[in-house]
């Protein structure tokens, strides 16, 4: 499945005469402005928007000769805070408007409501290359591709076809539906065979932050359900929510005490964890995996029956379109993450920045910098200082190239709770060392921390 955001267009390449003569061309442009523009308008390009914005209104934009223009281009009119996503199953809106956002920074950074086509590089760094649109020519000093990821089914036969990627309102409300529907089903059988044994079971497919998370959200929400709407019915159904897990462990970047602490929750949610799983095959009727036994290497295939289609969340790739990268573009060996240099340029390209999911950047150690919004929201940051004080202030010395930091996490383990890992706590030699904390208390740290970000 493709983001839409990054769609290639055909039909609004074809220019009339007067629109052909009208647009501009690359290298031909005058250099009244600095012009930003960003690819993609979730939490990468969100992100590095209000920081260019907020740090440009607190130095006053130093009176530079060339105004600061930011243009972000994306064809959903709302953003999508995908830390809230799951909540919606029971209540809370994942998505914020994007005009009362660009509303308050006027003509120095709009919103335009758009699919990218393709760019028209400039024979020189001196001149602008153009974005084509289909909302009409951008032209750029710098570009920064924030285009996010799609889902990753690792060619797993059947997986495209019979299992709901959960990546936006949409898919929600589908997943939505169908418990909705299938409860309703489960009524009606009830109320006709008052003593017929039913089951309830959901399959999510990764045991992620977000599966985690999805699991303990699906679990408020079908209980609530079922209170609500079928306290009769349905009140001996217990659902049966179940995590697939390719690795050893849930969390797989978690400390051992972190995963123990989950795992303690999700069994008290009555959620059941089968980890190193790997699955093999998705039907519409059924869901097979095979385990590998730790001592005997023997390999087992278990079979599971399907009623509703399994949730992946398995895994995410690069979601770039080839049209809007330079030609030779390379990516890192066995993945389809771009490769880019020490400030996140696309090297040979010094005006074209990727972030985020799509970027291939490693760390100190050689280790690929993991696709996570924390890692997202870090370059996001980067770039934006880099392109004000480097690029457009023209500083004589560049600041160092990025390096990824892991801040930990904070993973909601279902109505009023979630953990809050130690490396987000304050640096105290021998306060915090080793301390993992969770709790309601937590809960409202993460609420109130994640609410700052969408202001």
């Amino acid at each position: 499945m493709v983001n839409s955001s990054s769609q290639l267009t055909r039909h609004s390449r074809q220019q009339t005469p007067e629109r052909q003569a009208a647009r501009p061309s690359a290298g031909q442009q005058h250099v009244d402005t600095f012009d930003v523009v960003v690819i993609g308008g979730g939490i990468g390009g969100f992100t590095l928007a209000k920081a260019m914005m907020k740090a440009e209104r607190a130095s006053n934009g130093h009176r530079h000769k060339q105004p600061l223009r930011i243009r972000l281009i994306d064809p959903q009119p709302a953003f999508i805070f995908r830390p809230y996503l799951y909540e919606t199953l029971n209540g809370r809106q994942p998505s914020v408007d994007r005009k009362p956002f660009f509303d308050q920074w006027g003509e120095a950074c709009q919103y335009v409501q758009g699919s990218a086509e393709w760019i028209e590089w400039a024979p020189s760094a001196e001149t602008k290359s153009i974005l084509h649109t289909t909302q009409g020519p951008l032209p750029f000093n710098v570009a920064v591709l924030a285009t996010g990821a799609r889902p990753n089914y690792y060619n797993i036969e059947g997986a495209r076809q019979h299992t709901i990627p959960l990546l936006n309102p949409n898919h929600m409300a589908r997943f939505q539906h169908a418990i909705d529907e299938r409860l309703e089903q489960l009524a009606q059988i009830r109320r006709k065979q008052p003593y017929e044994y039913l089951q309830l079971p959901f399959y999510i497919i990764g045991a992620g932050p977000s599966g985690v998370e999805l699991s303990f959200e699906l679990n408020t929400y079908l209980h609530r359900q079922i209170v609500e709407h079928y306290p009769q019915e349905l009140a001996s159904l217990q659902p049966d929510i179940r995590l697939i897990e390719a690795e050893h462990n849930i969390l797989p970047m978690a400390s051992e005490k972190e995963q123990a602490i989950v795992m303690q929750h999700l069994l008290a949610a009555g959620i059941h964890v089968h980890s190193n799983n790997r699955v093999k095959l998705v039907t519409d009727t059924t869901l097979i995996t095979e385990s590998t036994h730790p001592d005997t290497k023997e390999v087992v295939e278990t079979i599971w029956e399907v009623d509703l289609p399994p949730i992946w969340l398995a895994g995410i790739q690069a979601n770039i379109p080839p049209r809007l990268l330079p030609e030779n573009t390379e990516q890192l060996p066995g993945s389809d993450r771009v490769c880019v240099n020490d400030w996140l340029e696309i090297p040979g390209h010094a005006n074209m920045y990727v972030i985020g999911d799509a970027a291939g950047v490693t760390d100190a150690s050689g280790s690929v910098v993991p696709a996570s919004s924390q890692a997202t929201e870090q370059m996001a940051q980067y770039v934006a200082d880099d392109i004000l004080q480097y690029k457009r202030r023209h500083l004589p010395q560049r600041r160092k190239g990025f390096v990824f930091k892991n801040k930990g996490q904070v993973v909601s383990l279902g109505q009023h709770k979630a953990m809050l890992t130690p490396e987000l706590l304050p640096k105290i030699p021998g306060l915090f060392d080793n301390l993992t904390m969770h709790g309601r208390h937590i809960a409202w740290l993460r609420q109130t921390y994640y609410d700052a970000k969408l202001t």
